[in-house]
């Protein structure tokens, strides 16, 4: 019959839904807040139920409840990690959403495992300290893995969500819980029907948790909002099964079986008069009070004999020395008239000791018969097993011992010779002469033979006897020789070129202690030398474009490079410039006469192998010798030579032959598809190009060909620049010189007529006054202020374009004049001056722009700066003039103000740089807001 709902209940649902709500608006605002809330409450709950279960351990027989709040405490402390570690809270580094993923899952595994464990320690004694140990290692060897070691599995992928592990870890945490509900009811006995509830429903809403915890991408995604509510419903359910119940109702909980035994206990004190076993109650002071009718029948004189009887014996320790309920109730056995009896002592109403008694005498005698009879029975058996025992061993012992040398030996021969078979590693067996006894199929295939030759034949026999004493060195001194990245030539595959190996070789010692074998082990390093030796090449490559500014004083170095790695006595790199003509722009070895001779072939004149690896149109008889890579690679060219038609010879000038060059590669220099030119190759010795030493170049040629694009690119650039500042100069002059005429012919023209006007005009009201028209005199005086305002203007416009105090006085005068000038314009700015150096010193080139510069920064300063100081400098330091204005302005941010398109402020800092640049100098601002500016202009001199 279900309960109805309670006000108290509805209060509770209500707190409920408000809780949801307010976590659920909280998650909105701030994710982060609302997971710590959630986890911390989870972390108290969880240390709760431990703080609880190890303090009432002495006192109660539930296992279940004491391994789960053992285990609690350490799911807590990976929860805690697991909270620090969230996503955004920046405690560990990284601040990944995968490590608090994986802390998840495993404090959920020791959850569940915990939870399905548990239930089967009901009956079993529990070893706390040896358990609470496992626990510790457990956490200790996960946090190891997971911040360390790195051996956890991932569980989260930014921008890709849960991994395969995390789901089916989830899934496999939900059946594993499951498991652990079935094992909770079936020992549903051991528990109060609330607390089974409870902890159920708990384990449910774990379930549903876990569900949710499958389908989010984002660690602030809705599903993990609703899995961490459903976590906090179920460790509050988890809180009212134990921690309130254990602290409000113990005895449902902790004391649950002492409550059943007391139960039942009570219920046959009930009726005392009808128990067949002895019923005694005696006061503090040891005096009886009441013996029911089987006791009177044992104990006639227990009444007169008092505590001194053996059924009180140890009377002063039953007697409680405080109110605690469990140290008043104890078990015992006595013995007592031949017979034994167990002792159930309570406390009873009214200060009285209740004494319950049953005779065991017949399960002791059982037990005892039990003891002698399996005590007989072990002797026996033990004496029947050592005599078999002996017996067998005289007759097994040997067979025995030869079925394990027979197996060993076959076992050992079995994985002899599946390694040896199926190994991919080089491996020989040699006899103490060094003849094959065995070699695998990796070393056959190695040397490019068949397995069948090498029995019987002696390893000299087939490769130099260069390293035959090292060999002889091993035997004699019984010591293993080890070679790392050892040079080897195969005879028989001189076209391999040089390969390099490491190998070992190890002596077989025989019963007597002499060399009976040697293993010789070999791995192919080739490879990985051509890798090291093409990355130290290239490092070189690109080291020597970071240090050298010039073309030819990098290909100059690259071509002592090539040298060395082609093991060539001359070498040369050719470029295609733009006359069509591949000259020699660096080389080594070639004579004079040759680089007279080759120095400028014409791609559209001439005919040779060289032109026709750089135009990438090699003939049919060049064929035979050119590569994949289109390099042509000759290592006999008389023998080259010697098969050609004479049509075919004249596609070749013949000068390598003429003299004496037998190996004759040529690589294209490349970038991107284009062909820049090439290298040359040249030696007097033929056969000095193996395939790999040619591929090798080719490898570094598209390098060599990004350098010189490069190089070139400059060189371009530099031209270009030098160009736009001859050009910039030029219009600069042009404008000057403009200025300079209009300057003059405001001077000349419009000046000298306004000054003739004004003239004219005081002439005519000297005139009136003296014939008495003062009135007309008045009227045209009016004019007088329009006239000498229209002269100042134009005087001031004249200045402006160009002052000619510039020209008649020098730079030094114009400043002190402009200073002047703009003082009595803005009388609010006062100019600090200080101008350190003599006229002559200054280059007529640069006066004017020195004077423009000046002028800009000033303008600048009164229009924008709001400065109330300017500070000017003019001097001649270290061999250089420097020119430096400062302001004490609100200053600005430069890199906004330079950025494009800004302000016109930023037209005139460009200005200024250009005029500084164009004529040879350097030009610097220093500004930030609220600290003014510092100009800056040096020329070299």
């Amino acid at each position: 019959m279900r309960r109805p709902i309670t006000p108290k209940g509805y209060g509770y649902l209500l707190l409920g839904l408000i809780s949801f709500l307010a976590l659920y608006l909280t998650s909105l605002q701030n994710y982060l807040l609302f997971h710590s809330l959630a986890e911390i409450f989870s972390i108290l709950v969880a240390f709760g139920i431990f703080v609880i279960a190890w303090n009432a351990r002495r006192f109660f027989d539930n296992n279940y409840l004491l391994l789960i709040g053992i285990a609690y405490l350490f799911v807590g402390a990976l929860d805690l990690i697991h909270t620090l570690a969230y996503k955004g809270m920046g405690v560990f580094k990284g601040d990944e959403a995968n490590l608090a993923t994986q802390l998840w899952i495993a404090a959920r595994y020791m959850e569940s495992l915990s939870l399905l464990l548990a239930p089967l320690f009901f009956g079993r004694r529990l070893k706390v300290n040896l358990i609470f140990l496992g626990y510790a290692i457990v956490t200790s060897i996960l946090l190891v893995f997971i911040f360390y070691f790195d051996l956890f599995p991932t569980c989260f992928i930014e921008g890709v969500g849960l991994t395969p592990f995390k789901k089916i870890s989830e899934y496999l945490i939900s059946l594993i819980l499951i498991a652990s509900i079935v094992l909770l009811y079936r020992n549903r006995r051991e528990f109060d029907r609330n607390v089974l509830q409870w902890v159920t429903w708990s384990i449910i809403f774990t379930i549903a948790s876990e569900a949710s915890f499958t389908f989010y991408v984002h660690v602030y995604g809705f599903s993990n909002f609703v899995g961490h509510f459903f976590k906090i419903i179920s460790f509050y359910l988890i809180y009212k099964a134990i921690i309130e119940t254990g602290l409000t109702r113990p005895y449902d909980l902790l004391l649950r079986n002492l409550k059943q035994r007391e139960e039942a206990l009570a219920q046959l004190a009930s009726f005392p008069e009808l128990n067949p076993n002895p019923i005694v109650e005696v006061d503090l002071a040891g005096n009886v009070t009441y013996l029911n009718p089987s006791a009177q029948a044992l104990l006639p004189d227990l009444r007169s004999a008092g505590p001194r009887h053996p059924w009180l014996a140890g009377f002063e320790s039953l007697v409680p020395g405080s109110s605690e309920r469990l140290k008043s109730s104890l078990s015992r056995e006595v013995y007592l008239g031949n017979r034994w009896y167990q002792q159930s002592i309570h406390n009873a109403p009214g200060d009285r000791i209740r004494i319950y008694g049953m005779d065991i005498t017949v399960r002791k005698a059982l037990e005892e018969e039990l003891r002698k009879s399996r005590d007989e029975l072990e002797i026996r058996v033990q004496e029947r097993t050592a005599e078999l025992l002996k017996t067998t061993e005289k007759l097994q012992a040997e067979i025995v011992e030869r079925k394990l040398a027979e197996q060993a030996l076959a076992e050992q021969s079995r994985i002899f010779e599946a390694f040896f078979t199926s190994t991919t590693t080089p491996l020989v067996l040699l006899d103490r002469n060094f003849n094959f006894i065995w070699v695998n199929e990796a070393y056959a295939e190695a040397c490019q033979r068949d397995i069948s030759e090498f029995p019987g034949r002696n390893h000299f026999e087939f490769y130099p006897s260069e390293a035959k004493v090292l060999f002889e060195q091993v035997v004699e001194s019984k010591i293993p020789y080890q070679a790392i990245a050892r040079p080897f030539i195969f005879p028989d595959h001189p076209e391999w070129g040089v390969t390099y190996w490491d190998w070992t070789l190890t002596p077989i010692m025989d019963n007597e202690g002499e060399v009976e074998f040697l293993v010789f082990w070999l791995q192919d390093v080739t490879e990985r030398i051509q890798t090291q030796k093409r990355t130290e090449a290239t490092n070189a490559l690109l080291g020597l474009f970071a240090k050298k500014s010039a073309r030819k004083d990098y290909l100059d170095s690259v071509t002592e490079l090539l040298q060395r790695w082609s093991d060539c006595r001359c070498v040369g790199i050719r470029l295609l410039n733009e006359k069509e003509s591949i000259p020699y722009e660096s080389y080594i070895g070639f004579s004079q006469e040759f680089w007279e001779l080759e120095s400028c072939l014409s791609t559209k004149e001439d005919q040779c192998a060289c032109i026709r690896v750089v135009t990438g149109n090699p003939d049919p008889q060049d064929l035979p010798v050119m590569t994949p890579a289109g390099s042509f690679c000759c290592e006999n060219t008389v023998e080259f030579v010697s098969h050609l038609s004479a049509e075919e010879k004249a596609r070749f000038r013949g000068t390598c032959v003429k003299n004496g060059f037998k190996s004759v590669a040529i690589v294209p220099i490349r970038y991107m598809e284009k062909i820049l030119g090439a290298i040359h190759l040249a030696d007097e010795k033929e056969g000095r190009f193996s395939t790999g030493r040619i591929e090798f170049i080719e490898s570094m040629a598209p390098l060599i060909g990004e350098a010189i694009r490069r190089f070139n690119l400059e060189e371009e650039l530099k031209d270009s620049e030098a160009r736009l500042r001859h050009l910039s100069s030029q219009l600069l002059t042009v404008q000057e010189n403009e200025r300079k005429r209009i300057s003059r012919e405001i001077h000349d023209s419009l000046g000298q007529s306004l000054s003739a006007i004004k003239f004219k005009v005081e002439s005519i009201i000297q005139q009136m006054r003296e014939t008495r028209r003062k009135k007309m005199a008045e009227s045209l005086e009016t004019i007088l202020p329009i006239i000498q305002a229209s002269i100042e203007e134009s005087r001031r416009i004249q200045m402006d374009l160009r002052p000619s105090i510039l020209d008649d006085l020098g730079v030094t005068a114009t400043l002190n004049w402009f200073c002047r000038e703009f003082q009595q314009t803005y009388s609010n700015i006062h100019i600090d001056k200080q101008i350190d150096i003599s006229e002559n010193t200054v280059p007529d080139s640069l006066k004017t722009t020195i004077y423009r510069i000046s002028q800009e920064a000033l303008n600048n300063i009164a229009k924008h700066s709001k400065a109330s100081l300017v500070s000017l400098s003019l001097r001649r330091t270290n061999g250089s003039i420097e020119l430096t204005i400062q302001d004490n302005g609100k200053g600005f941010d430069l890199e906004e103000t330079l950025s494009t398109g800004v302000s016109k402020k930023g037209l005139g800092l460009t200005s200024m740089r250009e005029r500084a640049e164009f004529s040879g100098g350097s030009f610097t601002v220093e500004s930030s807001i609220g600290k003014g500016t510092l100009i800056r202009a040096v020329w070299p001199t």
